[in-house]
């Protein structure tokens, strides 16, 4: 986790676009790391589900004033500081816009404007989830097939498709150190 939050961090501090950074977190060493960026630093006691610690920073950046929040997950190997900032100046008219995860099913980045214009989905088939929830609240919605941030390292197969095609970074060490590429051919071996 703490690699992948180095390369995420790296692609942060590159972006251009992004009026804040906000991280949320129940880990100190991350929080301790955004706060060292100069970025807001929102600490959680306890994480009920990846939907609510969204919300919740959601509404704590709209009462700060942010109307349009983009949310990024920590786990994109592949992201870079230009698709961060080819989302945030996106020319369509969206009032949400949607990239999803490799298999079509997930939602891996989400930009509401306004930050709390409906209640996040993340999970299974949250993409249609967040889709219908956007034409609920009266939003347009827009989906952006996104390569590098189609692929997240939810499962055994995501961390082969990304060692297929590795970034260097933070990720790339910490998966030679661990030696996943093997462990997962002889356990994908194994079960044949």
């Amino acid at each position: 986790m703490w690699a992948l939050f180095l390369d995420t961090a790296q692609a942060m501090k590159g972006c251009r676009k992004a009026d804040c950074i906000a991280v949320v977190s129940s880990e100190e060493r991350i929080l301790e790391r955004a706060r060292h960026e100069g970025w807001m630093a929102l600490a959680e006691s306890a994480q009920e589900s990846e939907s609510c610690s969204v919300d919740q920073a959601c509404a704590i950046l709209s009462r700060r004033g942010f109307e349009a929040v983009l949310r990024l997950p920590v786990d994109l190997p592949w992201l870079r500081s230009q698709d961060i900032d080819r989302l945030l100046e996106a020319d369509q008219p969206a009032s949400t816009l949607l990239v999803p995860s490799r298999d079509g099913s997930g939602t891996n980045a989400l930009l509401r404007n306004p930050a709390t214009a409906f209640t996040c989905r993340f999970g299974p088939a949250s993409l249609q989830l967040h889709l219908r929830a956007a034409r609920q609240a009266g939003l347009f919605a827009c989906v952006v097939e996104h390569f590098r941030l189609a692929l997240d390292l939810d499962t055994p197969d995501d961390i082969l498709a990304f060692l297929q095609q590795p970034a260097e970074g933070h990720t790339l060490r910490a998966l030679e150190e661990m030696k996943l590429a093997a462990r997962l051919e002889r356990q994908a071996s194994c079960a044949k």
